[in-house]
């Protein structure tokens, strides 16, 4: 499970996703109904609750459903996660799949 940036040409808005497979997939798949080159920035590890929170953050930016204008507070959103991953990395044994999806479904239910 993760959660991608991905950008609609040089200075194109920001798609913010989430995609249970691979983000290069999804980006791959994005390309094919889309007229400008698509550019991967990030890809986050994350389920739908982060998605959804990142959605709502950056809400005031939105271009329509999940693609965002191409603003310095969503590369400053970028650049803090890359450096939370980074620190999560260090100090958080990796988990298996069964064992994210049990994470995944708290982080929801708390929501709820």
């Amino acid at each position: 499970m993760s959660i991608y940036f991905i950008q609609a040409g040089e200075n194109g808005p920001i798609k913010i996703g989430f995609t249970n497979g691979d983000g290069k997939t999804r980006m791959a798949q994005l390309q094919t109904g889309n007229n400008k080159k698509l550019k991967l920035l990030f890809i986050y590890t994350g389920g739908t609750v982060t998605e959804k929170e990142l959605h709502w953050f950056h809400r005031y930016h939105r271009v329509r459903g999940e693609w965002f204008n191409n603003v310095p507070e969503i590369h400053a959103e970028i650049k803090s996660l890359k450096m939370k991953q980074s620190l999560e990395s260090l100090f958080v044994p990796p988990y298996t799949t069964k064992e994210k999806k049990k994470i995944d479904k708290l982080s929801i239910e708390a929501w709820l």
